[in-house]
């Protein structure tokens, strides 16, 4: 999907990656010669509490900085130091080469990088929104709807035939006595899933009596005071009074749009980041130089 084409964007991430790579080489006589010199500054040790703590809070973790004692502070210097030098050491002795772990945090990185100028080079149009919406409008559906209540007779504890029998007479009894929808709890047998139910799609329904009762619930017409049934579930019998009943239906944007422009923008995001990143792909010749051996592609040819 094509929402939008971000070239700044492209390009400055591909400007800020190449910087940094060529700082790197300009640089590497001078961080060969301080390798061994570890400056433990304000920056590096709040740096270090947060991932430490999980939780990337400058401000909290400079008060808890300013707040160890003389213990803690030797403490969590001596930790940073020991986990820098560790790190540096096995840098040297290129313990990060053909790692595929390291690799592959190193590719996260990059996309975090790619995702982050993405999020932060502009919010969703409403033309994005409105686009957005049309190509993806079958994900906003509104399922049909249903409530109703029901008198249940279990056939697990009276057979499928009598407890379809106990349900019609049941029925009998409920429209002699115009019972009304709350007054389903005083009739039948406790079901396992409850009695009423409000608003509920075709989904939900089926899951609680199956597809074949969920269908004929589903095509009673609404109208208060009357009971129709018995209908069987994988249960036992029904009977049932419908009192609403909502058909599925497109929602206009109005309706979905504070989740439409979420879902949007997430889609933008990665969509810009997908484009930063395969422009850093684009930058580098690729030469295959991998051939199927010749007796395994005839035997896939066979």
């Amino acid at each position: 999907m094509k929402l939008l084409h971000k070239e700044p964007l492209v390009h400055f991430l591909v400007l800020a990656i190449g910087l940094f790579v060529l700082h790197s080489a300009v640089s590497h006589d001078d961080v060969d010669a301080d390798i061994k010199r570890i400056v433990v500054d304000q920056d590096s040790l709040l740096t270090f509490i947060q991932y430490r703590t999980k939780s990337f809070e400058p401000v909290t973790a400079k008060k808890q900085l300013d707040s160890f004692t003389d213990d803690e502070l030797k403490k969590v210097i001596d930790d940073y130091v020991r986990e820098e030098a560790l790190y540096r050491e096995a840098r040297t002795l290129g313990l990060d080469r053909d790692d595929y772990v390291i690799k592959r945090r190193l590719i996260q990185k990059i996309d975090y990088v790619a995702r982050g100028f993405a999020e932060s080079s502009g919010k969703a149009t409403a033309e994005d929104i409105q686009k957005y919406f049309s190509e993806n409008k079958n994900d906003y559906y509104i399922e049909p709807r249903i409530t109703f209540t029901h008198v249940y007779f279990s056939a697990k504890r009276h057979g499928a035939e009598k407890a379809k029998t106990l349900a019609e007479q049941k029925l009998t009894e409920l429209e002699r006595t115009k019972a009304t929808f709350h007054d389903a709890s005083k009739h039948g047998e406790r079901f396992l899933y409850g009695m009423n139910y409000v608003e509920r799609s075709e989904l939900y329904v089926d899951s609680h009596f199956g597809p074949e009762m969920t269908k004929k619930v589903f095509a009673v017409e609404p109208k208060q005071g009357s009971w129709y049934g018995p209908f069987v579930s994988t249960h036992g019998a029904h009977l049932v009074m419908v009192t609403q009943k909502q058909t599925g239906r497109m929602p206009t944007l109005a309706e979905v749009r504070t989740r439409v422009e979420q879902e949007a923008r997430r889609a933008i995001t990665e969509e810009r980041a997908k484009e930063a990143t395969q422009k850093i792909v684009e930058s580098y010749d690729i030469d295959v130089v991998y051939e199927k051996p010749k007796e395994k592609l005839a035997k896939l040819n066979q």
